[in-house]
């Protein structure tokens, strides 16, 4: 029973640092908000979604900038268009949740409107930038769906628009100056910084076995509801794993 605590302890201990390390900010960088704004006509009967965010699927309002929660273990975030029939009434609630596979669901019943683009999680402490703001365009050609990237915008903490000096990996045509320039109120100027929602409890699922937590920690649980659960359990993970080791030292043999 102590060799079964002192490995549970220690994959526990060991499984938290892991991912822990993967959403520290690295020396001399810092975090940064993302935006996305989508401007087009949508057929009725169609909605746009952006999917493969951190809390699963975000429904997108046209015309409207909107905050982006991403973790780059989510893969690359899609717009898609999906049946507007298929966006169920509780989906805000399945969000705040974190049920990705109810909403995953949702996401793949629609048609992708592009390959995709990469989120961004840190950026170069030097770079005047403290939100990025991805601007697309959507149309279509009957019940096919295009995406474009038409602008990307880089704005401070007080809102004012900056230079996208400094941040590494950017598309081409964003660096060179080159981009499509967006008409005029497509471009959206914050004025205030859009902010990510708080991050609640992880998701929940019968198929998989759950911890005192009630988090998934099977097989089942892959690497991004790891990193949530680390989140908010990380820190009393490790605590628990010390003294449950300790405990297992500590406790006297028995006599022959």
């Amino acid at each position: 029973m102590r060799k079964a605590l002192a490995v549970i302890s220690f994959a526990v201990a060991t499984s938290s640092l892991h991912v822990a390390h993967a959403d520290l900010v690295p020396a001399n960088e810092k975090s940064v908000k993302l935006v996305i704004r989508v401007d087009g006509d949508v057929p009725s009967g169609q909605t746009i979604v952006l999917g493969h965010t951190f809390r699963g699927v975000d429904v997108v309002k046209l015309g409207t900038a909107a905050p982006v929660e991403w973790h780059p273990m989510a893969g690359r975030m899609q717009l898609a268009a999906v049946s507007s029939s298929a966006v169920v009434a509780n989906f805000e609630q399945l969000r705040q949740d974190l049920k990705r596979n109810e909403l995953d669901a949702v996401f793949n019943q629609g048609k992708p409107c592009h390959g995709g683009f990469e989120g961004i999680r840190t950026i170069p402490s030097s770079a005047p930038a403290d939100v990025i703001q991805w601007n697309y365009r959507v149309s279509f050609m009957g019940d096919n769906c295009t995406a474009t990237l038409v602008s990307m915008q880089f704005f401070d903490k007080s809102g004012a628009e900056v230079a996208a000096t400094g941040i590494p990996n950017l598309p081409a045509k964003v660096v060179s100056g080159s981009t499509e320039k967006a008409s005029p109120g497509d471009a959206h100027s914050a004025t205030e910084p859009a902010k990510a929602p708080p991050v609640t409890t992880p998701p929940e699922s019968s198929a998989v076995p759950k911890g005192a937590c009630g988090c998934r920690i099977g097989p089942g649980a892959n690497e991004l509801e790891m990193a949530t659960i680390v989140e908010k359990w990380g820190p009393f993970a490790s605590f628990a794993s010390v003294v449950l080791a300790l405990a297992w030292r500590r406790k006297p043999r028995r006599r022959q």
